[in-house]
């Protein structure tokens, strides 16, 4: 919703602009800004449906010898073999702050989504698909990373025998 406002108060602007020019336009003038306002529409248009269509992509899938992570723009597969399920915690990251994500090295954080790359608070870096804070589950790997996902259950579902 957050991204439709702001989308739509751009649009505004750019139509605010073309309808009161600082100096009469010459209908040639009108034309090529006519032409400019759409395409920054356009533009405009075209970014806020790729970051809510990355916002929509997410999921996790749990196969018998791997974990699909897809997290807006990235997917990544991860055998089971590197998960540490002994170590896993599910928390609240207002409750383990030093499992936050703070920097963004490669991902994507809008209000209610955090998804990518990140460096947690402890410094760790972290693969994330966040929804939720309050309800996190946080999964070392054996490959130098960590994963943090808005997922109860998970760590149930990792320790069921033939799972």
């Amino acid at each position: 919703m957050f991204l439709y406002g702001v989308a739509l108060l751009f649009a505004c602007y750019m139509i605010y602009l073309y309808a009161n020019p600082a100096s009469p336009l010459t209908p040639p003038q009108a034309r090529d800004q006519m032409t400019g306002l759409v395409s920054m529409i356009a533009m405009a248009g075209l970014l806020v449906g790729g970051v809510l269509w990355a916002v929509r992509r997410r999921s996790l899938t749990l196969t018998a010898s791997e974990l699909i992570v897809r997290a807006g723009f990235y997917t990544r597969r991860i055998p089971r073999s590197a998960l540490r399920v002994a170590e896993a915690i599910e928390c609240s990251l207002f409750e383990q702050r030093e499992l936050a994500p703070r920097w963004r090295t490669n991902g994507m954080r809008v209000p209610g989504f955090q998804a990518g790359w990140f460096r947690l608070v402890n410094k760790e870096k972290a693969l994330v698909l966040i929804t939720d804070p309050r309800h996190v589950t946080c999964l070392p790997t054996t490959a130098g990373f960590m994963l943090l996902v808005s997922a109860t259950g998970l760590i149930d579902a990792l320790n069921e025998p033939g799972g």
